[in-house]
């Protein structure tokens, strides 16, 4: 009987330390090891400067993590041809893998969004996108002309085949997205090599390019990672309140709009003092575009035009120009407004000329109207203090050789009399004010 318990107790042991042995080999082979971290990035709207400053965001946040990995849901159409340089150069520098994922489905990857997709360790698209459209155009939604449009296409040629080489992509048809603005589907983009997979879940994403190798740079060194995502979880980055409204004042044409109703807002206040709403409105709308113009370039000869325009309005205000100075502050807006972001780094954003005239027209009739208002006020005779009382009647109170007492508007006022005495409850006319003093003049009964 002892001989059975001895034996149990042995295999006891034997398992306890069979049982050691796996956890001490598990410690050894997992120790170092981390579980990969997805940071996403959401970018659904034009590319900016605030767009690179997120992403960089995301970038920096990944890196932070022993196997970070960040992951880039797009959905743009187009953006500043210098932000998405700046933006590919992160990319392509990344010490962390950056997966670029056009979707949801109905998602596009246009113009700038090309060359951000492109530049990806990994790019994937979700059923029902498409990518390309990549030919650069002035903000303003014109064609470049002459040299100027040959400097510029030849360059953003060169350097979208520099990304599709740099990641063995499809450099012939990165080409033609810039040379003929061409656009594909996402099962073409597959077939044809711009993309790795075509996916439309985070889940499926992962499962599909579980154990692919891509290199990345840390430290100057390149070095290669296998990602290992599969079931992992994605945090996304959210943004801060700042950011948010930044996100929104990269639209240019938001901008445009701060800018004018800045302008507006303090034009009112200074014409109308005391009003503080308008101020304070236009101070605002200020600061907002001052915020944005970080993220948008401009062209500060239109911002010169724009004020000349201002001046010119108020100048009308007291010079008779019988409109000249008013036709000529919305030449000088308008123009202003058109160049305001033609500038090199500012290819590739649209600002329509529908609003431009809508904005110039707005403003032409706020300013024809309160300067017809104003103008009436400044010629209109005073009609409040004692200078609103010259020309008006009342009755002397009292005898008035060289002062008495006059009654006008149910008050008594201090007179002196031109023209000689004036009777006890004779009728007066004020004819001007010394100090606080009334000079009135008897206004006889057949007058």
């Amino acid at each position: 009987m002892s001989k059975i318990v001895e034996d149990i107790s042995l295999k006891k042991r034997a398992s306890v330390l069979c049982l050691l042995f796996i956890s001490a080999v598990f410690c050894l082979v997992t120790e170092g090891t981390a579980w990969p971290v997805v940071y996403q990035v959401t970018i659904d709207g034009p590319i900016t400067g605030f767009t690179r400053d997120y992403l960089r965001k995301g970038i920096k946040r990944a890196s932070d993590e022993p196997n970070g990995a960040v992951l880039v849901k797009l959905d743009t159409p187009g953006g500043l041809i210098s932000a998405t340089q700046n933006i590919v150069k992160d990319i392509l520098n990344a010490p962390v893998p950056v997966i670029v994922h056009v979707a949801p489905s109905g998602a596009r990857a246009g113009s700038a969004g090309t060359f951000i997709t492109l530049a990806a360790h990994v790019a994937a698209m979700a059923s029902g996108t498409h990518i390309g459209a990549a030919h650069p155009i002035l903000l303003t939604g014109g064609e470049l002309k002459g040299d100027a449009r040959k400097k510029v296409v030849n360059d953003t040629i060169a350097f979208i085949r520099s990304i599709a080489q740099k990641r063995k992509r499809n450099a012939k048809w990165a080409e033609e997205a810039v040379k003929k603005s061409v656009s594909i589907t996402a099962k073409e983009a597959l077939k044809k090599g711009i993309i790795d997979c075509i996916a439309d879940t985070n889940g499926e994403l992962f499962r599909k390019i579980d154990g692919k190798s891509v290199e990345v740079t840390t430290r100057g060194e390149i070095k290669k990672r296998v990602l290992h995502l599969s079931g992992q979880p994605v945090h996304e980055i959210a943004l801060s309140l700042v950011e948010r409204i930044g996100k929104r004042l990269g639209d240019p044409q938001v901008m445009l709009i701060l800018l004018v109703i800045g302008i507006l807002g303090i034009y009112l206040e200074v014409k109308t003092p005391g009003a503080t709403l308008p101020g304070l409105i236009g101070a605002i709308a200020l600061i907002g575009f001052l915020f944005a113009s970080r993220i948008l370039p401009i062209n500060y000869l239109g911002i010169l035009l724009i004020f000349l325009a201002i001046i010119l309005f108020i100048a009308e205000i007291y010079v008779t120009s019988f409109g000249a100075l008013t036709i000529a502050g919305l030449t000088s807006l308008a123009i202003g407004l058109k160049i305001l972001f033609q500038t090199e780094r500012s290819i590739g954003l649209q600002i329509s000329l529908i609003t431009i005239i809508g904005i110039v027209a707005v403003i032409g009739a706020v300013v024809a109207v309160l300067g017809a208002l104003l103008a009436r006020d400044f010629r209109r005779k005073k009609r409040t203090g004692r200078e609103g009382l010259v020309g008006e009647s009342g009755i002397a109170k009292t005898p008035i050789e060289r002062s008495g007492k006059v009654f006008i508007h149910g008050e008594l006022w201090d007179a002196c009399s031109v023209g000689g005495p004036i009777e006890e409850g004779s009728p007066i006319e004020v004819q001007g004010v010394r100090g606080l003093l009334l000079v009135v003049e008897k206004v006889e009964n057949n007058r």
